[in-house]
């Protein structure tokens, strides 16, 4: 996410340290659903180095810059799939599926009739296919092995059991690591502490101990709760605090606009906001006190509360209930949301919008093909 939760930053660094110095490991085929950076060179920008990286299959593009300038340049293999197909892929590795089966993406970049999720032409290889499935037109998704899952939580014991107390969201964390045993692969964890044996309360386990490999305990400046927030109890669904304690927010251009979409909500809609200017609609209505009629939720599992911007995006202060990343687009997919705020490059008369490529900008779709199939109404 933008906000880099979730991101096992000391995991990455010394992925990136460890080639720079001795060019390895090399050709690796890196995959993540949402966005993993901060628009410079955290995150997922540590392992943006050519030799790296030959491979990519993301969900986001816009800020990982390091990354996106390589399948810009060609000198990777880039693909773009919509971010609720690649949680479902996690998943369904677990149980031998060869793929998911949806109709997300018809019709857009992602299906094979147009580009099939390849974002330059290095990527010469469908892993997207068109199957026709009664009077309808869907898209198989193929699934990959997982070799090595890099995962995050708060505390770890000696048994490698895991839990994310402090942790503002949870995301995949789970279906990464178990399609990782499921593939023979190696799960990583980067966690803040380590408890002592028998001292975790099961209730909180998140990750059990039997699918963990390595335990990384992280310096404190490689383990905060988002690139803006070394930690806010809040975030973390630890507390509730007074929505006037938060930052109001300036009066320009981007707040004024998400004021006018904000007028688009109706009270006990159920609102997902992505990515951009449509994060702060969910801070307009923080602050004019309407939040307590609608419901906001963002992808990453949050339900409730006020969606934070910018730096903290992905999290949200007063929430009221957390679950995984892709429960959360079973959701979406199932059509529980009534409305979106998408933000776009640009759009037609007829609604037709431009999400993934900014001039020469690599953005990607992140959960908006998910969003926009399966919501009842749509604000870009």
């Amino acid at each position: 996410m933008g906000g880099g939760l979730g991101v096992a930053v000391a995991v990455l660094i010394a992925t990136e340290q460890r080639f720079l110095t001795d060019r390895a490991p090399t050709n690796l085929t890196l995959a993540w659903a949402g966005g993993q950076g901060d628009r410079a060179d955290r995150g997922l920008n540590h392992l943006g180095h050519d030799g790296l990286l030959p491979r990519t299959i993301g969900g986001h593009y816009g800020i990982v810059p390091k990354i996106e300038q390589l399948a810009i340049d060609e000198k990777i293999e880039a693909y773009n799939l919509p971010e609720g197909v690649i949680v479902h892929l996690y998943r369904n590795i677990v149980f031998g599926s060869p793929g998911v089966m949806s109709a997300v993406g018809v019709g857009t970049f992602v299906d094979p009739r147009t580009e099939g999720g390849k974002v330059n032409k290095s990527a010469a290889e469908d892993i997207v296919e068109p199957t026709p499935r009664e009077n309808e037109y869907w898209l198989f998704y193929r699934v990959f092995p997982v070799d090595v899952a890099i995962i995050r939580g708060t505390t770890a014991d000696p048994l490698g059991n895991i839990t994310t107390e402090k942790e503002a969201v949870s995301l995949q964390i789970l279906h990464l690591a178990m399609p990782d045993r499921a593939s023979g692969g190696y799960v990583i964890c980067q966690v803040e502490r380590v408890a002592e044996t028998g001292s975790l309360d099961s209730r909180d386990v998140r990750v059990l101990g039997i699918l963990v490999d390595a335990v990384v305990v992280a310096d404190p400046e490689q383990h905060t709760q988002s690139w803006n927030t070394v930690y806010n109890p809040a975030m973390s669904g630890e507390l509730r605090i007074p929505t006037e304690s938060l930052d109001p927010l300036p009066i320009n251009e981007r707040t004024i606009t998400a004021r006018r979409a904000a007028m688009e909500l109706n009270a006990d809609d159920v609102v997902n906001v992505g990515l951009g200017l449509p994060e702060l609609v969910g801070r307009v209505a923080g602050e004019e006190g309407i939040h307590d009629l609608v419901t906001f939720t963002i992808d990453t599992g949050v339900i409730g509360g006020i969606p934070l911007s910018g730096l903290d995006f992905g999290s949200a202060v007063n929430r009221e209930a957390l679950v995984d990343h892709a429960s959360s687009f079973d959701f979406i997919d199932g059509g529980g949301l009534s409305t979106i705020f998408l933000g776009v490059a640009e759009c037609d008369a007829s609604g037709n919008a431009n999400a993934s490529r900014f001039g020469n900008r690599l953005a990607g779709r992140g959960g908006a093909v998910n969003l926009a199939a399966h919501s009842l109404r749509s604000t870009v």
